[in-house]
């Protein structure tokens, strides 16, 4: 069993006073080594895969066009396959894997989610008694792409491993998002994927 436990998670996220004051206040790129928990690795990950409930496992297909999302499809894990099946489809193919609620099956995500909230929350005193309500872990294979969209609820994105691009729009820039499409994402009417906006 992984060993998540983490007397001291300054070991893993080590930023300055700066860097917490201004976390979730504006556009940052940190670092961390939460990666280097066993918990990440390739066994580690496999074994989490072959034993995960498959309902809460989501798989995706996708394009190479960024501005075709129909290209993007949801892909059935056949009930045999192994968690050593599934990585090798992620490693070869095109595919995006959201492993959903995570914390709820795995007692050491569950810990590890833990410690790293209460660690942000003690040293950003503008987010006080932060929690993670849903957590979820993404593997993707290389090259692969999400297609435009948006999150309506706040959240982080902690890569792990290999190199992510990301585009990021300035926000409440209703150029990018109008207002009927907002008002639409949350009335629950519309799904986080906005139209394509060409400015």
């Amino acid at each position: 069993m992984p060993d998540t436990a983490m007397p001291d998670n300054k070991a893993y996220i080590d930023w300055t006073d700066e860097d917490y004051n201004g976390f979730g206040r504006s556009v940052q790129r940190l670092t961390h080594s939460y990666h280097t928990l066993p918990i990440f690795q390739q066994p580690a990950l496999i074994t989490l895969l072959d034993s995960y409930p498959r309902q809460h496992l989501q798989a995706f297909t996708m394009g190479h066009d960024p501005c075709r999302r129909e290209e993007w499809k949801t892909v059935d894990i056949p009930t045999y396959a192994t968690g050593q099946d599934i990585w090798q489809a992620v490693e070869k193919g095109r595919y995006w894997l959201n492993i959903t609620g995570i914390s709820r099956f795995s007692a050491d995500f569950a810990n590890l989610l833990t410690t790293m909230y209460e660690h942000l929350g003690e040293r950003c005193h503008h987010l006080p008694a932060m929690r993670s309500d849903f957590g979820n872990l993404l593997i993707s294979s290389p090259g692969s792409q999400l297609y435009y969209h948006l999150d309506a609820a706040p959240n982080m994105l902690w890569n792990l491993r290999g190199t992510e691009r990301f585009w990021i729009y300035p926000a409440m820039d209703l150029r990018f998002a109008p207002k009927p499409i907002l008002k639409r994402l949350w009335q629950a009417k519309l799904m986080k994927n906005c139209p394509i906006i060409r400015v």
